[in-house]
């Protein structure tokens, strides 16, 4: 029986050495949290300069641009990595700001309907809704622009 492997063919031959020097490198620990191997199953490795920006694969591959990190916070940096992809070439959203506007419409979406009702505003599928609430998929710059008018200017909370 054969055993499969998750990451993409186009790695090259070379990056499950790579991918264990890095590991052993960072003592498989995660260099955001600090969590270890000992505590979660597996640890990933996340290219700091995507690797799709690399025509060479060994460079990509770097131990510089390789570092360790959890499950957890290595889909942090990639939902980083396309957040910033999916903004204009020079304009960049502050994560707190994305983050911040995300709760906000979480608490939004709170009463009965509103996502549908979200959903409708933005032209997209009730089920894109969710996913966003929960923080599997990203905003567009159009749809960040188009939440910032439905839910309206945000509330001052330190007015006395």
């Amino acid at each position: 029986m054969r055993t499969r492997t998750w990451w993409p063919i186009g790695r090259g031959k070379k990056w499950l050495q790579q991918r264990d020097k890095a590991l052993r490198r960072d003592n498989y620990a995660c260099q955001r949290c600090g969590r270890t191997k000992e505590e979660l199953r597996y640890m990933q490795v996340h290219h700091v300069i995507s690797l799709y920006n690399f025509a060479d694969t060994m460079k990509a591959h770097a131990l510089s641009n390789l570092v360790c990190l959890c499950g957890s916070c290595h889909s942090f940096a990639e939902r980083e990595v396309y957040r910033q992809r999916l903004l204009p070439p020079g304009m960049s959203v502050p994560s707190d700001e994305y983050e911040a506007l995300l709760n906000e419409l979480r608490v939004w979406c709170q009463p009965r309907g509103r996502k549908l009702e979200l959903a409708r505003k933005l032209d997209v599928s009730p089920t894109l809704v969710t996913f966003l609430l929960r923080g599997e998929r990203l905003l567009s710059l159009e749809q960040w622009l188009a939440i910032k008018k439905i839910i309206g200017p945000r509330r001052r909370t330190d007015r006395k």
